[in-house]
């Protein structure tokens, strides 16, 4: 019963979309900092199969090759609160899509 009350919990926490390539720092560290205070997202903007470990800790869309359009158009149904990347070549592209997504 505690992990039903704790999935309901984690529900309910804000959805942050992270701009995820192939450099981009640990993503363990980053779940862990994000433990109780968000639920993440992943456009993956890379390696496809980085894919295959980022589902583990939240939805993955792959963006690469996509157009900011088509890639804000995958990430939509995400429905985020917030959207980041900690690289500094996708700062340009994560402004786009936050502001095509209607975001902070």
């Amino acid at each position: 019963m505690r992990s039903t009350a704790r999935e309901r919990t984690s529900q309910d926490l804000p959805l942050l979309a992270v701009v995820y390539g192939a450099r981009t720092f640990g993503v363990f560290d980053l779940a862990e900092a994000a433990r109780g205070l968000c639920r993440l997202a992943f456009l993956v903007d890379g390696d496809p199969s980085l894919g295959r470990l980022l589902r583990r800790l939240g939805p993955v869309v792959d963006i690469a090759g996509l157009d900011d359009a088509e890639a804000v158009t995958k990430a939509r149904p995400l429905a985020p609160d917030g959207i980041t990347t900690f690289m500094d070549r996708d700062l340009i592209r994560t402004a786009s899509l936050a502001s095509e997504l209607g975001l902070p």
